[in-house]
C-alpha cells in the first residue's frame, strides 16, 4: 500500500492499494464500514482480471462459466464505495520520494 498525496478537487488524502487479495478487500471492507472510507480518493490495482476472489474455493470453480460465486465483492461494491479499481495492471515500479508508480 502506498499514499499520500492530496487530491486537489476534494482535498482527500490518496491511498494507492497494490494488489487486490483477501486481505486488500478486508481492509477496504473495514474502511467502509468505519466510514474513514469518505476521507480518502482509494485507487486498488489488481493484476488478475476479476476482482479479488476466494481462492481457497477456487478448485470448485473449475469447469464453471460464472466466477461471481467466487468473488469477494462485485466491481459495483467498488464503484459504490468510491473506489477505483484497476484490474488486469501490473505495479513495476513505486517511488515513494516522488509519490508515483508505474503499471504495465
Amino acid at each position: 500500500m502506498f499514499g499520500s498525496k492530496k487530491a486537489d478537487a476534494q482535498n482527500k488524502i490518496k491511498l494507492v492499494v497494490v494488489g487486490n487479495g483477501m486481505v486488500v478487500t478486508k481492509f477496504l471492507e473495514n474502511l467502509v464500514e468505519s466510514h474513514k472510507a469518505n476521507s480518502f480518493e482509494i485507487v486498488v490495482y489488481g493484476e488478475e482480471n476479476i476482482p479479488a476472489y476466494d481462492r481457497i474455493h477456487l478448485t470448485e470453480q473449475i469447469g464453471k462459466e460464472d466466477v461471481g460465486e467466487i468473488l469477494l465483492r462485485p466491481s459495483e461494491w467498488y464503484k459504490k464505495n468510491g473506489i477505483n479499481l484497476i484490474l488486469n495492471e501490473t505495479v513495476i515500479e513505486i517511488n515513494r520520494d516522488e509519490k508515483f508508480l508505474k503499471s504495465n
